[in-house]
Formats: structure tokens, C-alpha cells, sequence
């Protein structure tokens, strides 16, 4: 590790310090666990060998944070149960991973109360205004027809 490594490198080197040798496989799938929850825009390491040692480094841009959540269509359970249960997101970086699984738990909300039509229309991250926006179609039925009402044999 460098001399004062960051979390990430910590993370990292944790995956790989057992093993004598590294092969470029392993040092790949060490950057793929520190990486899988998606907060990272883009990532490198670099290997710098020295006489008697070698240093890690994982050089690594966050993506921006989510700074605010727009919905788009939340009205019968209401904005404000929707956004508690997103609320984990706000202040964190932007991860895709961690949106879809916010977008499953707006689902189950819906499920727990009563709208099992209910569906994520879109999901999307404006880097620009670090704004998080979710489509909902609450699937509330409006309007049910009934035809060919005869009676059978």
C-alpha cells in the first residue's frame, strides 16, 4: 500500500494481503468487490515495484452525489412515504446498483399497500443538477368493462 492509502486501496489490498503472489486475474476481481456497488465513474490501479517492495495504488473519481429526488406520478401513497424509502440515496454518490435496489423497495411500497400494478416507468440521474428522477405508474385502475355477460349452459 502507499504511504497513506485510501479506503478504497484499504479495501482492496484486504482481498489480495494472504497471498504471496498476485496474478492480474486476482488483482482484477479485488477491483471488481470494491467496485460492484456502482459509486465509482472510473477506476485504475497502479503497481509501482520497488527494490524490496511493491505499491498498490487505486486511483478512483467518484460519480456525483445525489443531491435531491424528483418524482413523477407518486400521488396515492404519497411523496413523502416514497421519499423515505429513497432516503438512503440523497448524499451519496450515484450508483446504478443502489438506485435499482431503491427502486425495488418504492415497488414493494406500493405492493404492502395495495397497488400491486404498480411500475417504475424510468429511472434516471442528471449529473448536471445531481437530481435523481423516478417515473411511477401507480397502476390504478380506473375503469373495468365487462362484455359478453351471457349466461352458459
Amino acid at each position: 500500500l502507499s504511504e497513506q492509502p485510501t479506503e478504497i486501496e484499504k479495501s482492496g489490498y484486504t482481498k489480495i494481503k494472504n497471498t504471496k503472489r498476485v496474478s492480474e486475474k486476482e488483482l482484477l476481481y479485488a477491483l471488481h468487490l470494491v467496485f460492484k456497488d456502482g459509486f465509482w465513474l472510473n477506476a485504475e490501479i497502479e503497481i509501482e515495484k520497488l527494490e524490496d517492495k511493491t505499491i498498490f495504488r487505486v486511483r478512483a473519481q467518484e460519480n456525483p452525489p445525489v443531491k435531491q429526488i424528483t418524482l413523477d406520478g407518486a400521488s396515492v401513497v404519497g411523496v413523502d412515504s416514497v421519499i423515505t424509502v429513497l432516503k438512503n440515496l440523497i448524499d451519496r454518490p450515484y450508483s446504478p446498483v443502489k438506485s435499482f435496489h431503491g427502486a425495488l423497495n418504492v415497488l414493494r411500497l406500493y405492493k404492502r399497500n395495495g397497488y400491486s400494478f404498480a411500475r417504475i416507468e424510468n429511472v434516471g440521474f442528471d449529473s448536471l443538477s445531481n437530481s435523481l428522477h423516478i417515473k411511477l405508474n401507480e397502476g390504478v385502475i380506473t375503469k373495468i368493462t365487462v362484455e359478453g355477460n351471457h349466461k352458459t349452459k
